[in-house]
């Protein structure tokens, strides 16, 4: 059921995105937001993001981490993650995991993404 749900929810926000005339009817009624409404610069300015993650083992064995992103995750931090990705990949292939298929960032670039943040402001402990 939730596989259906979600399949449904992406035709329509594709469609609602792709159909000038619907996506005019939403605008109209502030079901979208306006071109240019987004966040201000001093809210972009404030933001940061501070994940903690637990994991707790079969054997019982337990883990904490927390990864600290300083600028705003929407806007400022998620440009940097991706400048960060391409230099991983065009400067530091060679240190790259072999994993293969569809991956996400994490897996696909490991420990060279996770450093690079680092060293450019993010903070990472286990």
């Amino acid at each position: 059921a939730a596989t259906i749900t979600w399949l449904i929810e992406s035709i329509t926000t594709i469609t609602v995105l792709t159909d000038r005339w619907l996506r005019s009817i939403f605008f109209g009624l502030g079901l979208l937001p306006s071109p240019g409404t987004g966040p201000s610069e001093s809210s972009i300015s404030d933001g940061y993001l501070h994940l903690t993650a637990y994991a707790k083992g079969d054997k019982g064995g337990a883990a904490k981490s927390t990864f600290y992103f300083p600028h705003d995750p929407g806007y400022r931090d998620t440009a940097r993650i991706l400048i960060e990705s391409g230099l991983a990949m065009a400067l530091e292939a060679e240190a790259l995991p072999m994993n293969f298929g569809v991956m996400t960032p994490a897996v696909a670039l490991g420990d060279v993404l996770l450093k690079r943040l680092v060293d450019t402001g993010c903070k990472f402990s286990i």
